[in-house]
């Protein structure tokens, strides 16, 4: 899918022709020379196509509104309750309506509620549910009626301990008592609560109300999240551990209905007929087929007219602007509010032969830290994904640029932060000085070269050559004697399972999004008892990072206050290089047949993973039209706020 989650920057690609993929920069003295060649993956060409006979293809496809596209990596569940990933998260925003949602222009509107009310503390949301809506089974047959008891029984699911739902912190510390419950069933030593003490309850039949812990303005945003969406309870007492498993184990109130899914075969989607707001739901079917060769082979199988949207790999992006015939097809993906960054593992459980034990003594020491937050090159390394204009994507914090601001500051330049957004944070002359001084503090502890095992999925042709790049950039700059970096390949299905969620990485690229809009939701992989372990700040840090992410949850009643602990919180994390910030979301090039702006937009959350209001046109978007659509869209976003009051 063509993701859409951030207004992107313009870029005129046309002039981009005679840039080769290579960067040279002049850093305090220091020359440095990175060249991303084609000899580092050498991928052909591929061959002139026939785009006559695609393109009609194509418009057939257009006109019955059908949207295919290709992928390399299956999603391990469908149980929107507990998942986490894009991929997996995607079934949920496409088959189940959750309260409230998005528009194609950021406008929140109501969903499966058609009203709500908010009490003047703050405190208590109160929802009503549309009647007549239902569930429908994978065949399209009438399961029951939605009702205010689903919303109840899909979070006394989340917040049970057995359940291992890898979001159920999205309801802890939000919802009342919902933290004092959950860790009452899962510390055997605390006295059980009941769940009538959590802060949710059907009022009626069609009527839900929700009790916080604080005052929360971002609460409706935190609702568009998969893991507040509803679920049948008797639905999901039957199906068990396997509830999400198939097409068979879900149930649809949403826009669409999963028809089937064949594990590295296909999943197939159709429209939901029976669906509240059918009018809005332009698309008739979603088709993602399995192949393990998606990345490289999507721009062929676009222009043959087989897929709606691809990515362009670098490694291909030259021929294309040299061709006639598709140079006008490509623009810019747009950059959202996802973030990428560089994680450190504390707590590493990889293999003997990768020394485990020597690099957590060694990521322990703070200048052993800062030597690869100022040494890692980002430019040389995104030149694999944007050899053309690659800074636009870069990021210095864990927080967007935009995302929210103080008195007319943006949040990412208050003061604690302001120093790292302002500068380069890549200084090899410091970095080679803190390498000096790591080596010099650990000497009898650590056995240098530390090993630093690098995990990258071989199905994705740019993290193939950017681990690659990595490597000879970081061992050219720190020599033999301090590091020896070692990137490891893990097939794409089951990546996350091998690598992340198990700990089996020193250092790798790991990514989160803020799902509500508030800069505490960047924050869920470094709290102290997470469940991503390895990324816990506390195992190097103690207490001292979450003091301060607690000093600024605390405080739900004056947002700047707010926002400037949080910044502390962040700049702490910059500080002392218990992360290192990458990039944004999105990025590259791409070509589709999807009217760009018509995809849910929102600044925070899973919206642009709806096809809702998509439309897919009879041609390719042109580079021209894009931004001419771009400009359109952002004069009637504006509009549309205005009206909706928001």
């Amino acid at each position: 899918m063509y993701v859409f989650s951030g207004i992107p920057t313009q870029l005129n690609v046309a002039s981009t022709l005679s840039i080769s993929a290579g960067v040279q920069r002049q850093t305090g003295g220091f020359m440095s020379r990175y060249r991303i060649l084609v000899a580092i993956a050498v991928l052909a060409l591929v061959p002139s196509l026939a785009f006559s006979a695609g393109a009609q293809q194509a418009a057939t496809s257009a006109r019955r509104q059908e949207y295919r596209t290709v992928y390399s990596a299956e999603i391990g569940s469908m149980n929107y309750l507990v998942s986490s990933t894009v991929a997996e998260m995607q079934v949920a925003m496409n088959t189940v309506a959750g309260l409230v949602e998005f528009d194609s222009f950021g406008v929140l509107r109501p969903s499966a509620a058609e009203s709500w009310t908010i009490s003047t503390d703050g405190l208590v949301y109160t929802f009503t549910l549309r009647e007549g809506t239902h569930w429908y089974t994978w065949d399209g047959q009438q399961y029951a009626e939605l009702v205010a008891q689903d919303f109840v029984d899909a979070m006394a699911h989340v917040l049970d301990p057995a359940t291992a739902s890898f979001s159920a912190h999205h309801m802890r510390g939000t919802i009342r008592n919902a933290d004092a419950y959950f860790l009452s069933r899962a510390d055997a030593d605390t006295p059980d609560m009941s769940f009538s003490e959590v802060g949710i309850r059907a009022v009626s039949r069609y009527v839900v109300e929700y009790t916080l812990e604080n005052p929360t303005p971002w609460f409706l945003s935190i609702l568009t999240h998969s893991v507040y969406r509803p679920v049948n309870g008797q639905f999901l007492a039957e199906a068990g551990d396997r509830f999400g498993t198939d097409h068979r184990t879900l149930l649809s109130n949403g826009p669409f209905i999963l028809t089937n899914f064949q594990p590295q075969v296909e999943r197939r989607f159709e429209r939901n007929e029976n669906y509240w707001d059918r009018e809005n739901v332009n698309i008739d079917s979603l088709t993602f087929q399995f192949n393990r060769e998606a990345g490289t082979l999507a721009p062929e199988l676009f222009m043959r007219g087989e897929i709606s949207s691809a990515n362009i790999p670098i490694a291909i992006i030259d021929g294309w602007l040299q061709d006639p015939e598709r140079e006008d097809l490509v623009f810019p993906n747009p950059v959202s509010m996802w973030n990428f960054w560089y994680s450190f593992n504390f707590d590493p459980q990889f293999a003997a032969e990768f020394e485990p034990e020597n690099w957590r003594r060694a990521v322990q020491n703070i200048n052993f830290r800062r030597a690869f937050f100022h040494g890692l090159d980002r430019v040389a390394a995104h030149m694999t994904i944007d050899p053309f204009n690659p800074e636009r994507q870069l990021k210095n914090t864990m927080t967007s640029p935009g995302f929210v601001s103080v008195q007319g500051v943006d949040y990412t330049m208050l003061p604690p932060l302001a120093p790292f957004t302002s500068s380069d944070l890549f200084n090899p002359e410091a970095a080679v000085a803190y390498a000096a001084r790591a080596m010099e503090e650990l000497a009898g502890e650590v056995t240098f070269p530390v090993i630093v095992k690098w995990p990258f999925s071989t199905g994705s042709a740019d993290a193939t050559q950017r681990a690659q790049v990595i490597e000879q950039q970081l061992e050219n700059l720190f020599g033999p004697e301090f590091i020896d970096f070692r990137p490891v390949g893990y097939p794409p299905t089951g990546f996350l399972d091998n690598t992340r969620r198990n700990g089996n990485f020193a250092l790798a690229e790991v990514n989160w999004g803020a799902t509500y809009l508030d800069p505490y939701a960047y924050t869920p992989p470094f709290h102290t008892g997470n469940p991503m372990l390895y990324t816990d700040i506390s195992l190097p840090a103690g207490s001292a990072y979450q003091d301060l992410l607690d000093a600024a949850s605390a405080e739900v009643l004056d947002l700047d206050r707010r926002y400037n602990l949080l910044a502390a919180a962040e700049g702490f994390l910059l500080e002392n290089a218990l992360i290192i910030p990458y990039r944004g979301g999105g990025g590259g090039y791409g070509v589709s047949y999807i009217q760009p702006f018509t995809i849910p937009f929102a600044g925070a959350g899973l919206a642009n993973l709806s096809f809702k209001f998509a439309e897919i046109r009879d041609t390719p978007v042109t580079s021209a039209e894009f931004f001419e659509l771009q400009d359109q869209w952002q004069e009637d976003r504006l509009v549309r706020l205005r009206e909706a009051g928001q």
